[in-house]
């Protein structure tokens, strides 16, 4: 019965693909079909072998930025220093200077990741630890008086007005206080919460 079908089928059609099949414009015609199917592979098929070695490279190059930020401030030194600055109101000179120079690194122009969720993280990270520089260079100071100038030099946020350290507690200074205690609260909460956000990115983009 299969044969009979193809059998009508072919005497329906026949009459219809024979003029096709024995003229030259039809064979120039699948031939260059065939060609511009064959460019197409082709052509496809280097691009995605660029894509996959272009890929491969940004994935080394974001590992090795990754790296270098590390090295100068690990997970572990960035807790230490922010239960310091929001816990005590206080930090160490060698490690706030960690802290900066690893949002001076994540902020030039030669370490931006190439991949864009990386890129976009890696941004929020250092304009919030930016923020906190800017925030403790202006309301801390050298405390206590008479201390070493090294790596463990200690400065404190507004000694003068916290009476653990001696000061004053005057409304005033007491009110003034307490709004800059708030105020570096949220800047190190947001601060830890880019740097989280940046280290999670980190684990899923290069894992990969």
């Amino acid at each position: 019965m299969l044969d009979r079908l193809i059998d009508l089928i072919v005497e329906e059609i026949g009459p219809v693909l024979q003029p096709m099949w024995e003229s030259t414009g039809f064979w120039r015609l699948l031939t260059f079909l065939l060609l511009l199917v064959l460019t197409i592979m082709v052509t496809r098929r280097k691009a995605i072998a660029r894509r996959i070695v272009g890929h491969a490279d940004s994935i080394e190059h974001d590992r090795d930025l990754f790296q270098s930020a590390d090295s100068i401030l690990s997970e572990v030194m960035i807790d230490h220093f922010l239960d310091d600055v929001v816990g005590d109101h206080s930090y160490r000179k060698g490690l706030r200077a960690s802290v900066a120079d690893f949002t001076d690194f994540l902020g030039r122009e030669s370490n931006i990741f190439k991949n864009r969720r990386l890129r976009k993280s890696a941004s929020q990270a250092h304009d919030t630890f930016q923020e906190l520089m800017w925030f403790l260079a202006k309301h801390f100071f050298f405390h206590p008086k008479g201390q070493e100038i090294d790596e463990h030099t200690r400065y404190c946020m507004y000694p003068e007005f916290n009476v653990d350290r001696g000061g004053d507690l005057s409304p005033e200074r007491v009110s003034f206080y307490s709004e800059q205690a708030e105020r570096l609260k949220d800047i190190c909460r947001a601060a830890e919460t880019a740097y989280i956000q940046w280290r999670r990115d980190i684990k899923d983009v290069l894992s990969r």
